[in-house]
């Protein structure tokens, strides 16, 4: 998997086999293709990892912020009042980002 210069993969991703990384990567996502595209979350890794009410604050906040809208203003709105850690580092991730972050594709989308 070639990874660009500079380019951040954040904590808990899950990037396929033979996908090229060009831009930042969200944390807790999972990423594939040839200029990889942020597929989902990473969920086999999150429930390994967090209760099953972290797991769900995670997926809700994902759709939030991937599936309407602009994804920075987006990030900026889910920070405002939100409790959960994992929540915070992917909204500062997504604001911080100097590479930019890949389009969200969906898992069945090419």
């Amino acid at each position: 998997t070639p990874i660009h210069q500079f380019v951040k993969v954040g904590e808990g991703c899950m990037i396929a086999g033979a996908s090229a990384l060009s831009q930042d990567i969200v944390p807790f996502c999972l990423a594939e293709g040839n200029r990889a595209s942020i597929r989902s979350l990473n969920l086999v890794g999150i429930r390994r990892r967090f209760d099953k009410d972290e797991v769900d604050r995670l997926s809700r906040a994902f759709k939030t912020l991937f599936r309407q809208g602009d994804l920075k203003e987006n990030a900026k709105n889910l920070l405002e009042n939100q409790e959960s850690e994992n929540v915070k580092k992917m909204c500062h991730f997504i604001l911080e980002t100097k590479r930019g972050i890949p389009i969200y594709r969906g898992k069945n989308n090419a």
